[in-house]
């Protein structure tokens, strides 16, 4: 069926070779039981920011439906996400070039329904429009999830405003998880325009590109998808020429700023480093080094020795988080020492993990992650004070 209330040449012809076909089809001969049927979830975000899709585009899911019994279900990712396209191949013609021909025009038309379609509702909910999209996959069938879209999700479980872009991904997806992930188990995921925007969304930088990455891969990871492709097939952003569309929130690439708990500490939240998820690695060096370089600018004033300090979330294994905050304590460590001239041994490093002095409660009387003060707990303390002076909040 097509949700939408035009009238669609595609639905047309479905319409009209569920009929005729099994006539054509008549002399075909009988499908293997053991042969699988696909089923092609197509996500859409035709949006304000988002980038216009070109007819070729699609056919990375498109070219999948070649089968009687093939199908396609596309849901339109704004703020209320919604299917706006399900269709089930009927018999095809047994002739090959008969079944090529038709096949062609099922695909040509699907491609024009497809092209037409619009947000309705401002954001965008991609997290939700997976699960619908997921939700209406049949057992023992190919499954293949395709979601066109720059990756940037304004709403729902995984929203990105707020600086959540830049959030430690386990965070991110934890908390999103608490209102459910869909099973993506034996599902092929592809996002062929990831990280392409175009205005009022700012363009992404490296840095922002990865964070992208890195949420998506985590997510679909939980989700347990199999086999995951997050390149982008096309860079070129195609705005939404003269039309009106639903306000989508821009989300902030720059990352966060360290903050001034005091004349002589600054909160550098992990976010504002820019570390690689789950690790200590830098990815950018050259900002978090310049950063840094600012740290020691404000810093310079205040008497005593550094004191470098992580603590990290409630999210994961204690003596996991324990030692990324080591871990993350020295990184910082290490670029405080470049930029002061200040050896590493004569600094006071310590790795709290979740036993921060001066950490927030990050989990409800339910056990569920409370992301801000997550997001907050995720960082590195750089202070000047006496070597023995306990930490000061």
């Amino acid at each position: 069926m097509l949700s939408t209330s035009r009238s669609s040449r595609l639905a047309l012809l479905v319409a009209a070779l569920a009929v005729a076909a099994p006539a054509v089809a008549a002399c075909a001969p009988a499908a293997s039981e053991a042969s699988m049927t696909d089923d092609i979830g197509v996500v859409l975000a035709p949006t304000m920011g988002g980038s216009a899709l070109a007819p070729a585009d699609l056919d990375v899911a498109l070219d999948l439906l070649d089968e009687e019994g093939d199908h396609l279900i596309a849901v339109v990712a704004d703020g209320e996400p919604s299917v706006v396209v399900d269709i089930t191949l009927p018999e095809l013609p047994g002739n090959g070039k008969e079944r090529e021909a038709w096949l062609a025009q099922f695909r040509s038309d699907a491609r024009t329904a497809l092209l037409e379609k619009r947000a309705s509702e401002p954001e965008v909910d991609l997290t939700e429009a997976i699960a619908l999209t997921a939700s209406a996959f049949r057992a023992d069938t190919r499954r293949t999830l395709v979601v066109y879209s720059s990756g940037l999700s304004t709403a729902g479980a995984l929203s990105m405003l707020d600086g959540r872009l830049y959030a430690e991904p386990s965070d991110l997806v934890a908390h999103a998880a608490q209102s459910g992930i869909p099973r993506l188990d034996a599902v092929s995921v592809r996002m062929p325009t990831l990280g392409v925007v175009t205005d009022p969304q700012p363009a992404l930088s490296t840095s922002a590109r990865q964070a992208l990455v890195d949420i998506w891969t985590t997510y679909f990871r939980t989700a347990q998808a199999t086999d995951v492709r997050l390149e982008s097939t096309s860079l070129l952003a195609r705005p939404f020429d003269g039309e009106a569309l639903p306000l989508v929130t821009p989300v902030a690439v720059e990352r966060p700023q360290p903050l001034a708990a005091a004349d002589c500490r600054q909160l550098l939240g992990d976010a504002s480093v820019g570390f690689a998820a789950g690790s200590a690695e830098l990815v950018d060096p050259d900002a978090a080094r310049a950063l840094v370089a600012g740290v020691v600018d404000r810093l310079s004033a205040c008497p005593g020795v550094y004191r470098v300090e992580g603590s990290a979330s409630s999210e994961g294994l204690a003596d996991t988080n324990q030692a990324l905050s080591a871990d993350r304590a020295h990184a910082v460590a290490a670029l405080l020492a470049a930029e002061s001239g200040t050896p590493l041994s004569e600094m006071n490093v310590t790795g709290w993990g979740t036993t921060w002095p001066c950490r927030v409660p990050d989990m409800d009387a339910a056990g569920a992650l409370i992301l801000s003060a997550a997001i907050a707990n995720r960082t590195v303390v750089v202070s000047k004070g006496e070597p023995s002076a306990s930490p000061s909040c």
